[in-house]
């Protein structure tokens, strides 16, 4: 299976606030699925950088860096503001972050912990908050919440796709 690469991927949007209990979901199962995925990997395979691209530690990390950024974004568009938070197009703390010196637990904890602030702060949505949109400074696509919940769900599936690409090879 060829994963096309993230920055390569192309969205449209909207997404129907109907879908909100749906994305929630998705977003809730994230943690499990790659807890599940890693679960009797050896530590070498965890490590292994295949074609020195990041290894299945760095991809979770990435995860768990993102988080922060996500939740910006989600305030970004509850508290209305005119510019959506840009991310770190070069993935720098990815890159410096030397998640694979770390205990795989430990990178999936942090990033259990990291998504749950992401759904407390979903769940207490009023329902104007769902009408509002921004312009995403990558894609520049206005996105509302659910929008914006689609993506990062798809931001976690590219990534756990890869690891499961990573894991049959």
């Amino acid at each position: 299976m060829n994963i096309t690469p993230w920055f390569d991927r192309s969205f449209s949007f909207p997404i129907a606030i109907d879908q909100f209990p749906f994305l929630l979901q998705r977003l809730q199962c994230t943690a499990l699925r790659v807890q599940a995925l890693t679960q009797y990997l050896p530590e070498w395979q965890l490590n292994l950088k295949p074609d020195g691209k990041w290894s299945i530690k760095e991809h979770i990390g990435h995860m768990l860096i993102m988080e922060p950024l996500w939740q910006h974004r989600f305030k970004d568009l509850i508290n209305k503001h005119t510019t959506m938070t840009p991310a770190d197009l070069n993935n720098t703390a990815t890159h410096e972050a030397r998640f694979n010196q770390y205990n795989i637990s430990r990178i999936i904890n942090q990033f259990k912990q990291q998504r749950l602030k992401t759904l407390h702060l979903l769940a207490k949505l009023e329902t104007s908050a769902f009408e509002y949109t921004l312009l995403h400074p990558r894609l520049h696509l206005p996105m509302r919440i659910t929008d914006l919940m689609y993506f990062v769900a798809e931001h976690d599936d590219h990534h756990i796709n890869t690891i499961k690409q990573f894991k049959n090879s």
